[in-house]
This record gives C-alpha cells, sequence and structure tokens, in this order.
C-alpha cells in the first residue's frame, strides 16, 4: 500500500483536480491522508466528500499549525509500505504511482525513488525537471548529485519513499522544510534512484508560501537549511565542489541578510559561530582586521570607518578567495 499525504490549507479552489487526480490512479492500493490544517474556505467540506464516497480516503482535522505539522500528522497516522507527499493545488499524472510502486517492489535495495515533475512558476509553460535515470549509492554521491550537479531536487513531492525512512524523521517548524528534511534524508538512506516516468504537476500559486515576501524570519531558515548542509558537509571525503558551492551560498545568504536585516543578522550570526568561521576562513588574512570590526560594530559603524566602501559591495570588498579562483 502507498500512503499519499496531502497537508490542506484554504485550497477550494484546486482540491478537486488534486484529489481527482489521485483517486483515478491506476495504481490502486492506497491511503490517501488529507490532513485539514485550519481551513477558513470550505476544503474541509470537500474533504469530507470525497472520504464519504471513497473509502481510501481518510480525512485528518486540526487547528493550523502550518504544512510542516500537516504532514508530520499524516506520518504519524500513515501505514503504508510506502510513503508520498502532494500538495492540495497540484495533481498528477494518472499512470504515476503504478510504475514507482512496481520500480520499488522490484528493487529492495532501493529506499527513495523519484520521478520527473512540470514545475509551472507562472509562466505560460512549465519546467519539466526530468534527470536522466540513475542509481545513486552513498553519501558522498547523494551530495554531489544534489549540490553540484542537481540531479536530486532539493524538494520532497516528488519522491516516492520506504515507510522506514520515516521511522525517525520528521519535518522541522520552519520556512523550507523541504530542504532541510531532504538534506537530514540523504545521510539516512543508501540508495536512491531517479526514474524518467511518472510526472507530477507543481503550481506556485499567489500567496502561497513561496510567493510571500521575504523576511527576517523566512531569510534566517534558509541560513539554517545552508548551514546543516555546510556542517554535513565537513564531515565527508570527495566532495570538494560541493563545499565550495555551499560557501558560496552561505556567503551570499549572510550578505543578504545583513544588507536587509542589520541587527537581527548580529544578533542570529553571534549564535551562529559557522557564519563567521565561513567568512573568516574563505578571505585572505589583509582583509580580516576589516571582517573583525565589522563583527564588532556592526555594518553601519563599519561602513562609517570605510567610508568609500559600500556595504553593498562586501563580496568585493572582502575579496573572498572562492570568488577569484570560480571567475
Amino acid at each position: 500500500m502507498l500512503s499519499i499525504i496531502i497537508p490542506v490549507y484554504n485550497s477550494e479552489n484546486y482540491l478537486h483536480t488534486c484529489i481527482e487526480s489521485i483517486i483515478g490512479q491506476t495504481y490502486t492500493d492506497l491511503e490517501i491522508i488529507l490532513v485539514n490544517d485550519g481551513s477558513t474556505d470550505k476544503s474541509l467540506e470537500i474533504c469530507h466528500q470525497f472520504a464519504a464516497d471513497d473509502e481510501r480516503i481518510k480525512v485528518l482535522n486540526h487547528r493550523h499549525r502550518g504544512q510542516s505539522a500537516a504532514r508530520n500528522h499524516g506520518l504519524d497516522c500513515a501505514t503504508g509500505k510506502y510513503i508520498t507527499f502532494v500538495d492540495s493545488d497540484d495533481e498528477l499524472d494518472v499512470e504515476t504511482y503504478a510504475g514507482l510502486v512496481d520500480y520499488l517492489e522490484q528493487n529492495e535495495n532501493i529506499d527513495v525513488v523519484q520521478y520527473p515533475s512540470v514545475r509551472n512558476y507562472g509562466t505560460k509553460e512549465g519546467y519539466v525537471f526530468k534527470p536522466a535515470p540513475e542509481v545513486i549509492s552513498g553519501t558522498e554521491a547523494f551530495y554531489n548529485k544534489w549540490i553540484v550537479e542537481n540531479k536530486i531536487s532539493w524538494i520532497i513531492w516528488d519522491k516516492v519513499y520506504r515507510r522506514a525512512v520515516f521511522e525517525d524523521l520528521r519535518f522541522q517548524h520552519m520556512h523550507f522544510e523541504d530542504n532541510y528534511l531532504v538534506a537530514e534524508l540523504l545521510t539516512k538512506i543508501k540508495n536512491l534512484a531517479i526514474v524518467d516516468y511518472g510526472l507530477y504537476f507543481y503550481y506556485r500559486r499567489e500567496g502561497s508560501i513561496t510567493t510571500s515576501p521575504h523576511t527576517f524570519v523566512k531569510e534566517r531558515d534558509l541560513q539554517k537549511v545552508n548551514l546543516k548542509i555546510y556542517n554535513q558537509l565537513k564531515c565527508l571525503k570527495n566532495v570538494d565542489a560541493a563545499k565550495v558551492k555551499m560557501q558560496e551560498i552561505v556567503l551570499n545568504c549572510s550578505l543578504s541578510l545583513h544588507r536587509s536585516y542589520h541587527q537581527e543578522f548580529l544578533v542570529f550570526s553571534k549564535n551562529d559561530i559557522n557564519v563567521w568561521y565561513l567568512l573568516w576562513s574563505a578571505i585572505k588574512p589583509k582583509q580580516k582586521l576589516k571582517l573583525l570590526l565589522f563583527k564588532i560594530f556592526g555594518p553601519q559603524l563599519f561602513k562609517d570607518s570605510f567610508g568609500t566602501v559600500s556595504v553593498d559591495r562586501m563580496p568585493t570588498m572582502l575579496e573572498l578567495e572562492y570568488f577569484g579562483e570560480r571567475q
């Protein structure tokens, strides 16, 4: 049996299409778990209507706690041999799960299978994410394929998982919880397969978390994901390119944070020494005094001390070595 976990929050305009694409799957041994996350529209009513007509559908209801809590609630109640996730405003090709479950049945060494997706970001034609099929084994290979080659995706809804993967794994209550979970997932599994069949249709809607305005909390959570990945890479061998790329990502995110949220960033960075370790180790010795002053006095006093230097030009001013090496 395949358990499909669908968090539902104010999705009345899209929920019918989503559920119909699932109950119409050619693979029928499904446990469809609709988790209503305190919707204020007719979403819960729609869920109950479908459940009344299809005994495979379970409806869970709780107060609004966010997508992570809804997914975790679904995981706690799931009984299937396999697990997957669908967002309530997306849909799937009706043949998708038949091939994926069959693949896992035939390949017992595979922990996770990733399949193609069409990602509609508001353009007329969606972007098709369909890497070449392969089996990837081992943590170092996972990170190289994920960070460097972009073959393993950063999200969780384009994958089917063996139930055992989630025995001690749950979503964090934060922005970018998909990315954070993938980072944890890749340290727990042995084999991940990429296949070229099945199709998930992702839609980015107005008002969704991905289109919401940037805030300090949102960018801080992104940096938490970046730092988690970099810390994991530090413990691995043969991932030098991935380390360099993540170092660049961490530094760019740090610079963006201090430009937009000066005081909040300084408090956050004081509580996470990794930010300053990365900045310190990436620059030339003659620039370390400037960075130290920046840390002690903050961006405004630093800018006052070096009046000809714009804070917006921090990457250039700090002469980050990896920028020069990668040009």
